[in-house]
């Protein structure tokens, strides 16, 4: 099984305290896990995320909130785990 996995996360050490968490969580469950990080929302919008299966998004961005993201994620087709 594989997990793909994106973080939008504007403060690095919470998105590499994350980014921790999940790798350590992957190899205690044998699971092999794909992490994509952005940013900001300038640098996901726009990118293909139909493949990915969670998401977890920061509420307070720099440009954006995070809950305006997860409503157009919806409103694009994505029905997996925001």
């Amino acid at each position: 099984m594989k997990l793909n996995v994106t973080i939008l996360e504007d403060e690095a050490t919470h998105a590499t305290q994350l980014k921790q968490l999940l790798e350590k969580w992957s190899n205690q469950n044998n699971i092999s896990i794909s992490i994509r990080h952005y940013f900001n929302d300038e640098d996901f919008i726009g990118e293909k995320y139909d493949e990915d299966e969670l998401f977890f998004i920061d509420i307070e961005l720099d440009l954006a909130n995070g809950m305006d993201i997860a409503k157009q994620l919806r409103k694009d087709g994505f029905c997996g785990n925001i």
